[in-house]
């Protein structure tokens, strides 16, 4: 929590999340708004990190888990760079506070004009 949870971040860069089940990650959103990669299952539920390649998919397996991280280390730093510079870009225009309540009002105001 706090300082050491944002210490842990500031010295990371990669967010592993091998769950069979999530509803909507929100420690995920809150690692790439960091910059952290994410690598994540199909049951976490946050397609667009595999839509517009912001991470990794994985299973909760060991073997998958072995071989996305071997692939991790592999990348060279202007590729990790440029993944976490993308993941920030992300979550700033598309899941900040600011941005979620514009869409909101948009919802809320559209449906006060029917």
């Amino acid at each position: 929590y706090g300082e050491v949870k944002q210490s842990v971040f500031e010295k990371t860069q990669v967010y592993l999340l091998p769950s069979y089940s999530e509803g909507f990650p929100s420690s995920v959103v809150e690692a790439m708004s960091y910059g952290l990669v994410p690598v994540l299952t199909q049951g976490c539920n946050f397609n667009e990190v595999f839509e517009k390649n912001l991470g990794y998919k994985t299973t909760p397996f060991q073997q998958d888990l072995v071989g996305v991280l071997h692939l991790i280390l592999g990348l060279s730093k202007e590729e990790l760079t440029q993944k976490s510079l993308e993941n920030r870009s992300y979550i700033q225009q598309n899941l900040t506070l600011e941005v979620i309540g514009e869409k909101l009002n948009e919802v809320y105001f559209s449906l006060l004009q029917i």
